[in-house]
């Protein structure tokens, strides 16, 4: 795959009752006609502790973090343009904004933002 300055990586994580899991696309322009393949996924399954469906939204945009960030190592792409997208504004605002959260909840912050301070959420 032929990655250009205008490639695009895109991140998009989910969650529902029981699993969590994160996808990896990169969009590209190829001789004017724009192409978008399927890069790489993670997935998991919720642990037997009951965790909140916002949570567990949380828990893949963790894995959504670690997996770009892997993602972007392994094929030497540092300076492309990469937007993650999540529809659980509960973890949406928790990453952009700052607060006295749980323990649980501050750790991942942390790690998200070190993995993806530069990107788009």
């Amino acid at each position: 795959m032929n990655f250009n300055e205008a490639s695009e990586v895109h991140v998009l994580v989910d969650a529902c009752k029981e699993p969590y899991a994160a996808c990896v696309f990169v969009r590209s322009e190829v001789e004017g006609e724009s192409k978008v393949r399927f890069l790489y996924a993670r997935n998991r399954v919720a642990s037997l502790k009951s965790l909140s469906i916002p949570r567990l939204e949380f828990m893949a945009c963790c894995i959504g973090a670690r997996l770009v960030n892997s993602v972007i190592v392994a094929i030497d792409a540092s300076g492309i343009k990469v937007t993650l997208w999540s529809d659980s504004t509960v973890s949406l605002w928790w990453i952009k904004e700052y607060g006295d959260w749980p323990v649980f909840v501050v750790n991942r912050v942390k790690e998200i933002r070190e993995l993806t301070g530069c990107y788009s959420w």
